[in-house]
């Protein structure tokens, strides 16, 4: 994980020998990447997914650091799986942010057909609040016609792999196009880039994460 901003080159946050120091689990990916705003110190307060089922956890299970060492489950893909009404499917969050209130949004890695919000695309922002009731939004085609809006591109975005939560709204990181998957796109009505690539100093890599 790393820590990005203007102005700065990006910075090592948490690399193998944390992990290492933290936990007999050194993850193979990190998918999705969050804080928990109610927590005081950096560690105990990350929330993070994995890219693939590993260590006894799935990759649609939200994660937390324990202060002494080691993992907990802080929502289980079961929960999802059934919020969605479908709790029988295995799902991916790609990416995933909690608000102020501990409500959560997602997005999935993959398309998912039949849920109780109709079909899914891999580039919807979905909500799961406190209460357990779930909702969508923002559909992929919003986040499509926000970009479109805020840089004139009409190319495809792909899935949506990073979501923020900055006070004023949701942001989110793309997959596609090249140019924009390093940038972070606001999804408010007048839709803007908050930062490029090129401020935020990643020689044209794209977040996984934010």
């Amino acid at each position: 994980a790393l820590l990005v901003g203007p102005g700065a080159p990006p910075r090592p946050f948490l690399t193998d020998e944390h992990w290492r120091a933290l936990s007999s689990l050194i993850p193979g990916d990190i998918d999705g990447l969050s804080l928990d705003r109610s927590q005081t110190h950096a560690f105990p307060a990350l929330r993070f997914s994995l890219l693939a089922d590993e260590g006894g956890f799935l990759d649609g299970d939200i994660l937390a650091l324990r202060p002494g060492g080691g993992f907990d489950v802080s929502v289980s893909e079961s929960a999802l799986t059934s919020a969605l009404g479908l709790p029988t499917s295995s799902i991916d969050v790609d990416a995933f942010e909690f608000d102020a209130v501990g409500g959560l949004y997602f997005s999935l890695q993959n398309d998912l057909p039949g849920s109780v919000l109709g079909d899914l695309a891999d580039g919807d922002v979905l909500y799961f609040s406190t209460a357990g009731q779930l909702s969508r939004p923002f559909t992929e085609a919003a986040v499509q016609q926000a970009l479109n809006q805020a840089t004139g591109s009409s190319s495809v975005v792909g899935d949506v792999q990073g979501i923020a939560w900055l006070g004023s709204g949701i942001s989110v990181a793309v997959q596609s196009p090249s140019a924009f998957d390093g940038a972070v796109l606001q999804l408010t009505p007048v839709a803007q880039i908050l930062s490029t690539e090129a401020e935020l100093g990643l020689g044209g890599a794209e977040f996984d994460g934010l």
